[in-house]
């Protein structure tokens, strides 16, 4: 084992690898060689460097692979487990082709195949189907023909290892599936069908299923096989080959549904209700984060992320330290995941929309005050500043905001005045507060503070426009000009740091919107776990408006009249 563990060792790491192999028949060996660690690094064997191997004869396979009798006092149960372990992996057609003295090196080659006609492809991917290749020593000519490259032993000891009736506690951790995703992943042709099977036999074991859970396993297989983003591939994208991208999201869709299975019988609904009413805490976020991707009935996911809180939960542990180098990757696909499981029932239908750069412009109701006739004549100037003198009416100012009103028309000193001060508005600002108080909606002036995206919003005359109609008493202003920023910030040309940068505006409504265009369906999965970790930093401690924001769009909730339109 220690040279198992040294890199620099790594030349004879396939010939030690290889001569465990001899220990195939010995239970007790293998539970001992388990508890030392060996699963780990078997699976980091079938993503390594091959080291520097010679040409080695017959004695050399004799070394890795010696004769071993089996002794008479443990042949009845060792003998019985290497028995069916062989049929199952199809080195045996039925219990009468081996004696218990069997060991790798003394399998006797099949005969060759008789040429049969050419069938009919059977249906199913080729990815699924074993590719042709010379026939591994020792198979039963019942057996499908597979591969026997460098990574055959360690592939051959960890389906060994995957058919102990609870193998969770060494093949269902995070090196141990990172070990095999990677192999199958990054095979450069098919790879070993036997690979795939130990996948599929850890998803289809229900004593599997809570580790897959803790482990954030079933996550993971989403994220690696059906998404195709690898751990190394965040937060950094690397380059990889798009060739059987199609074949890992099947694999991937196939193992979740595995998972789906046990997760929705009734030993995998009492296990997840214990995970997350009764678990540790990470249990608990673990299995409210899983829960979309491995339910998909109702009245189970309801009950356990609604009902009994999970999803608060999983809101919650966003803005705490990440117990998975993933972990903001996942939340956002689960989250993303449970919108798209709650949308058909309960949020509502969003009508077409139209971007506001292309809305017919509605007619300006201020410009005539700007003329150098203007009719009607102002009545009123409001002096910025800077010193710019802005014209205005005094009954329209007075009609549009309570402020304004008490300011214009009440006992302040201003209702006598023809030059009223307007302090700490800066001219870009006053703009559209001016051409709102005097009835212009829509008509392009709430556009003029807003920044381009990839500029500041924070200190910018966009949030100097907003504190200002908050200031005033203009609630319409103020969805006027969030509509605006989330226009040309959370439209097409928008990124997910440009959702951030909106976040950092501190207004409820704008948050919604941050959440909307992170959680849209169709959205990259990258754009959106990057908009998910800007949020969660631009959050910081106040962790409060995030969940809420995440909570109304996930339940589909809107807010506002024109929320919808910022998903352009």
């Amino acid at each position: 084992m220690g040279l198992l563990r040294d890199p620099r060792a790594s030349a004879w790491h396939p010939r030690v690898v290889a001569a465990l192999v001899g220990f195939l028949y010995d239970t007790g060996a293998l539970s001992r060689l388990q508890a030392l660690g060996l699963v780990p690094l078997l699976a980091g064997q079938l993503c390594g460097e091959a080291g520097d191997e010679e040409e080695e004869g017959k004695e050399a396979a004799s070394w890795d692979f010696p004769e071993e009798q089996t002794p008479e006092r443990v042949e009845a149960g060792s003998f019985r487990s290497l028995r069916s372990w062989l049929i199952s992996e199809g080195y045996a057609a039925g219990p009468g082709d081996i004696s218990p003295d069997w060991s790798p090196e003394r399998c006797p080659l099949p005969p060759p195949p008789e040429p049969a006609e050419p069938a009919s492809p059977a249906r199913g991917s080729a990815f699924m189907r074993t590719p042709r290749a010379l026939r591994t020593p020792g198979r039963s000519p019942a057996a499908a023909e597979e591969p026997w490259g460098r990574e055959g032993p360690a592939l051959l000891l960890l389906s060994r290892f995957s058919q102990a009736p609870d193998p969770s506690g060494a093949l269902v951790t995070g090196p141990a599936l990172c070990g095999l995703l990677a192999y199958v992943t990054g095979a450069p042709g098919p790879p070993s069908p036997r690979a795939l099977r130990i996948l599929a036999r850890l998803t289809c074991n229900p004593a599997c299923l809570e580790a897959f859970v803790r482990s954030y396993g079933a996550a993971l297989l989403r994220a690696w096989l059906v998404l195709g983003v690898a751990p190394e591939d965040w937060p950094t994208l690397r380059s990889r080959p798009l060739t059987l991208r199609s074949q890992h999201r099947e694999l991937g869709e196939m193992l979740l549904q595995n998972l789906t299975v046990q997760a929705e019988s009734p030993f995998g609904v009492g296990a997840l209700t214990h995970l997350l009413l009764s678990g540790s805490p990470e249990d608990r976020v673990a299995c409210a984060l899983t829960l979309p991707f491995i339910c998909r009935k109702p009245s189970l996911w309801r009950r356990l992320l609604l009902d009994q809180g999970g999803l608060r939960l999983l809101l919650s542990a966003l803005t705490r330290p990440a117990p998975h180098p993933l972990f903001l990757f996942f939340a956002a696909d689960s989250l993303s995941c449970l919108q798209s499981l709650m949308s058909p029932t309960t949020s509502p239908a969003l009508p077409p929309t139209i971007p506001l750069d292309l809305d017919p412009p509605s007619p300006c109701l201020y410009e005539p005050l700007l003329g150098p006739a203007p009719i009607p004549a102002p009545d009123l100037h409001f002096l910025l500043d800077s010193g710019l003198r802005l014209p205005a009416q005094r009954a329209a100012s007075s009609t549009a905001s309570p402020f304004f009103r008490a300011l214009l028309a009440g006992s302040f000193a201003e209702a006598q005045m023809d030059l009223v001060p307007l302090r700490g508005l800066s001219p870009s600002a006053a703009w559209p507060i001016l051409h709102h108080l005097h009835g212009c909606r829509g008509c392009g002036a709430a556009l003029q503070p807003i920044p381009l995206p990839g500029q500041p919003l924070l200190g910018s005359e966009a949030e100097e426009a907003l504190e200002a109609a908050g200031r005033f008493l203009l609630p319409g202003l103020e969805e006027e000009l969030e509509e605006a920023v989330g226009h040309i910030h959370l439209g097409p040309q928008g990124g997910p740091e440009s959702v951030s940068e909106v976040f950092r505006l501190g207004r409820p409504r704008l948050a919604v919107h941050c959440a909307r265009w992170t959680l849209r369906p169709g959205q990259c999965p990258r754009k959106r776990a990057l908009a998910l970790v800007g949020l969660v930093e631009a959050a910081g401690e106040e962790a409060g408006p995030l969940t809420e924001a995440l909570l109304a769009v996930v339940m589909g909730v809107e807010v506002g009249s024109k929320g919808p339109s910022l998903d352009c």
